[in-house]
C-alpha cells in the first residue's frame, strides 16, 4: 500500500507521529498545570497559639491559678 502524501510531503505515518507527540505534550502540560495550581498549605501557627503561650507563661509565673488558666484557655479555644 502506498503512503499518501499529505501536507508538505509528509505521509500518514509522519502525521500520526506528530499527532501522538502533540497529545503527549498536551497531557504533560495539563499535569504540570494541575500540579502548580494546587493551593499551597502554609505552615502558619494557629491564630491562637500566641495567646495560649502567654496564658501558659502567666500560669508558670504563678500569676494565674490552674483553674484560671484552664478557664482562659477554654475561652481562647472557642
Amino acid at each position: 500500500m502506498k503512503n499518501i502524501i499529505l501536507i508538505g510531503g509528509l505521509g500518514t505515518g509522519e502525521i500520526l507521529l506528530i499527532l501522538v507527540i502533540l497529545i503527549i505534550l498536551i497531557v504533560l502540560l495539563v499535569k504540570f498545570i494541575a500540579r502548580i495550581s494546587k493551593p499551597k498549605v502554609k505552615d502558619e501557627p494557629l491564630p491562637y497559639a500566641g495567646e495560649l503561650e502567654k496564658l501558659h507563661q502567666l500560669y508558670k509565673k504563678g500569676v494565674l491559678t490552674q483553674e484560671e488558666f484552664e478557664a482562659e484557655k477554654k475561652k481562647v479555644l472557642k
